[in-house]
């Protein structure tokens, strides 16, 4: 899975899995952080906020999966996507929610 097409591929055949990702994280970020921006404007509360954004998409995606293929075995559709996540996403989400806290912390002082 290395180019554009074979991406396009795989997106294509997990799209409720990934649209249900995608929907978590967006109501997460509309309930929890939109009203507690300024609690976010912290580097570690921040990196958190964006790790717990991808566990959540994680949790979310493979809950739809486990619902589409009716086979309801947590091993298989919850620890295995957390090891993954946590093994090669951990860094990628912790540094996305460091971007988002400067983003933040540059629009507050913008604002003031």
């Amino acid at each position: 899975m290395a180019g554009l097409e074979t991406t396009g591929e795989f997106a294509s055949s997990w799209f409720p899995q990934i649209a249900a990702g995608y929907a978590a994280m967006i109501l997460i970020i509309e309930r929890l952080g939109i009203p507690h921006r300024s609690k976010l404007t912290r580097f570690p509360v921040g990196a958190l906020f964006g790790l717990g954004l991808f566990v959540a998409g994680v949790l979310a995606g493979s809950a739809t999966s486990m619902a589409i293929y009716r086979d309801f075995d947590p091993f298989s559709y919850i620890v295995k996507p957390l090891y993954w996540l946590g093994r090669y996403g951990l860094i990628p989400a912790l540094f996305i929610g460091l971007i988002g806290t400067a983003i933040l912390r540059s629009a507050s002082k913008k604002s003031v």
